[in-house]
């Protein structure tokens, strides 16, 4: 009878710690940017805001010192570059309102200070999220064709790979209020991309089909920038538990070319949402959903003269 009572307060421990660990919490951050002189606003914008968010998750739940070294080949030349990294032990849920922004001049450099002001939920980080691998590639569908920097014109695709069965969507965002949702492709009528694991996907390539798939349904997508660069961020979301997507309206049709959605001709566009509608349904859902992954990635389009 004693050992049963020392088990059974031994689990109601158990319990309470991991019931503390997964507690969902608001956490406010504030981060001060300098914008190099050759970086857009958006751009430093956006990197005030992710720096914001993870000195509040590193103030909040502390960090983990590592670093890892990377060779990048570009244009054909090989770099070698230290990349010094703090993982942090918390992660970032959705903010609660949009971020504030405010902006100055320092009179000394005479560059443009951001400062960010964010609110949003988050919660210790668990590690059971499963360590998927995401990439953005350019004017190819091998790894070899990961980049970061587009100019108007080039072909994106985008590569994933689970080590797990699961389901997957991705989003994109821009410089405006809306965003737009890209896998499932607007033809389907999947709640979520079914994933298998192990296996390579090649996502936006009408040569790599899968299951019962036709090459009408695939968007394929050509970059363009109206401006002389434009930021986007691609949202890889994945779970292996199946999940409901954010509630999306019809995009409407418009030019392929101007749209970046194909090379000719007037077409039905991909499905949009409010961005807070967005970030609320992810924060939700990821509360929801311990096991759900969200691998952000990052790319500038160049326009060409």
């Amino acid at each position: 009878m004693k050992l049963k009572l020392i088990i059974l307060t031994l689990l109601v421990a158990l319990t309470a710690t991991l019931a503390s660990a997964q507690k969902v919490v608001t956490i406010e951050g504030t981060y001060r940017y300098q914008q190099p002189a050759d970086e857009s606003f958006n751009v430093a914008r956006s990197k005030a805001i992710d720096r914001a968010r993870i000195q509040a998750l590193s103030q909040k739940f502390g960090t983990t010192v590592s670093s890892s070294s990377s060779t990048r080949v570009k244009d054909g030349k090989a770099s070698f570059f230290q990349l010094g990294m703090n993982e942090v032990k918390g992660e970032w849920l959705g903010d609660v309102g949009e971020p504030v922004i405010t902006s100055e001049i320092d009179p000394s450099t005479q560059l443009r200070i951001i400062t960010a002001r964010v609110k949003f939920k988050a919660r210790e980080v668990l590690n059971e999220a499963a360590p998927v691998e995401a990439h953005i590639l350019r004017n190819g569908t091998s790894l070899k064709n990961e980049d970061d920097e587009f100019f108007s014109g080039d072909q994106m695709y985008a590569y994933f790979k689970s080590p797990i069965d699961g389901y997957l969507v991705i989003y994109e965002l821009g410089e405006g209020d809306n965003v737009t949702r890209l896998l499932p492709y607007d033809r389907s009528r999947r709640q979520a991309y079914p994933i298998e694991a192990n296996k390579e996907y090649i996502f936006f390539s009408e040569k790599h089909l899968y299951g019962n798939e036709s090459k009408s349904m695939v968007t394929e997508l050509i970059m363009t920038a109206s401006k002389a660069s434009e930021w986007n961020r691609y949202c890889f979301i994945f779970s292996p538990n199946e999940f409901v997507r954010a509630t999306d309206a019809d995009g409407g049709s418009g030019s392929m070319k101007k749209l970046g959605l194909g090379q000719h001709g007037t077409v039905k566009l991909p499905r949009t949402l409010k961005s807070e509608d967005f970030q609320k349904w992810l924060s939700q859902s990821r509360s929801r959903d311990k096991k759900m992954s969200y691998t952000p990635i990052d790319i500038i389009t160049t326009r060409k003269e």
